[in-house]
This record gives C-alpha cells, structure tokens and sequence, in this order.
C-alpha cells in the first residue's frame, strides 16, 4: 500500500503526540495517586504495607503489623519489658508485655492509673473496657497535638499486654489501626 508524499511523516508525528500525552497522563495519574494517600518519593511501602505475623518473644500474643517491627527487651522499675514497634510514615504501631511481680493485680486500679497516666495532657475521646480473648482489657482513644493514639491494654494473669498505633488526627478510623489492632490474640496458656 503505498501513501501519498507527507502522509508517512504525518502519521508518525501523530504517534509521538499520542505517546507522549499517555506518558504525560500516566505520570499525572501517579501523581495523583501519591497525593491522595500521603506518600512521598520514596516511600511506595505506605501504600501496600507487607502486613506480617508477630508473636512475642515474652509470649502470650501474637499480632500483625504492617511491616517487620524492631525488637527489644529492657528494664523498667524493676519490671522486664518486652517491645516490638514499627514505624509507617506519620504511623506508629507498638505492641508490648511486661510481666508483673504478682497475679494479684488489681484491675480496675491498674486499668485507672493506664488511663490517668496516658490520658493526663491529652483529650480522652473514648474508653471502653471489655474482654479480650477472656482476659481484662481496656481500650482508649486519645487526641493530643493533632494526633489520634489508641492504645489497648489486656492483663493476662500477671502479664500486661499493651497494643498502641499512632497517627495523625482520626487515625482511630484508618484502615491500619483497626487492622492492628484487630489482629492481637491472646494465647490461653
């Protein structure tokens, strides 16, 4: 087939130009997309988090996070702590057991001084207290700085379990939080 003189050059300038706006509408829509949920340059793990399996090195629980958590044991006023945390962005998620000297443990005393401690320069949005697996739990959302911290606290026998996710204003209703935190099961033994 043979085309009139011109019309070769015209067909090929015509290509480029549809190229070049598809590659045009292409970095436009990753744009798009990097602006509608928060990410940066650099950071393409916030948008599709490897959520993975954690269970504590103190045992009694497991939990997912929404990446591989740092690790750490240490001592505080003579208790022996157990941390995991893993920081998302503007996000944080931490999970922790610390045994307790004694199984005698007064609930409601401990889950007031948690509640006045955490809550003391911050406004407490919510509590609520409720069975977790069959064991004692407090769960608080809390607005401070324009920041959402929910925390969620079980005392097994004599080992508190503390679960936090943090994260900017109404976090408590962002799809991470309520995966975390809906993750945690606390073993029976």
């Amino acid at each position: 087939m043979m085309f009139k003189p011109g019309v070769v050059p015209m067909i090929e300038t015509i290509f480029r130009r549809a190229a070049a706006k598809a590659t045009w509408a292409f970095i436009v829509l990753l744009v798009l997309l990097a602006v509608s949920t928060g990410l940066r340059p650099g950071h393409a793990q916030a948008a599709l988090p490897l959520w993975q399996d954690h269970r504590s090195v103190a045992g009694g629980f497991r939990i997912e996070f929404p990446g591989r958590p740092r690790v750490t044991t240490y001592e505080r006023g003579g208790l022996t702590v157990s941390q995991s945390h893993f920081a998302l962005g503007g996000q944080d998620f931490a999970a922790a057991s610390t045994e307790l000297p004694s199984a005698d443990v007064a609930v409601d005393s401990l889950f007031a001084s948690i509640r006045t401690g955490v809550a003391s320069d911050g406004r407490l949005r919510s509590e609520d207290r409720k069975d977790t697996s069959g064991f004692p739990s407090m769960r608080l959302v809390i607005d401070k700085d324009r920041r959402t911290m929910i925390g969620l606290w079980v005392l097994k026998r004599n080992r508190l379990i503390t679960v936090i996710a943090t994260g900017p204003s109404g976090f408590d209703a962002d799809l991470a939080s309520q995966r975390f935190l809906g993750s945690l099961l606390v073993s029976a033994d």
